[in-house]
């Protein structure tokens, strides 16, 4: 059994806490298997986008050739776009291929969920 930590948008995410969305469609480019465990983590895009502008302001001047800087910069933006919002599911049925899906994408159906609120993200960032 794995467990697979991933980003999910608001609009989707809030759909999935409140048990309405039961599938996801996700790249099938972590092996994912029946019985794993799939860790949604709620994402803010926009959020990201506004604190990494924040990070760039603070950077104005501080030379390109310093990609260790913009790196850290662009952590902490990351970091800043996590809610703290999570649901952690079991994977109990996995669709691939087919005439409905295209090459590369699986829809993952999702055991009833165990909520969880306000925990920080994963050590490792989760996937887009």
């Amino acid at each position: 059994m794995t467990v697979h930590h991933v980003k999910c948008w608001p609009k989707h995410f809030q759909a999935v806490w409140d048990g309405a969305k039961t599938a996801e469609l996700r790249r099938d480019d972590r092996g994912y298997a029946v019985d794993d465990i799939l860790v949604q983590h709620e994402w803010d895009r926009e959020a990201y986008d506004e604190a990494w502008r924040e990070e760039e302001r603070l950077l104005v001047g501080d030379p390109i050739s310093r990609p260790d800087v913009w790196n850290a910069a662009d952590d902490r933006a990351r970091m800043a776009a996590y809610t703290g919002r999570q649901v952690i599911h079991r994977i109990s049925h996995i669709l691939r291929g087919g005439p409905w899906l295209v090459e590369g994408y699986a829809m993952l159906s999702v055991a009833a969920p165990v909520r969880l609120l306000n925990h920080f993200p994963p050590p490792e960032e989760a996937a887009p």
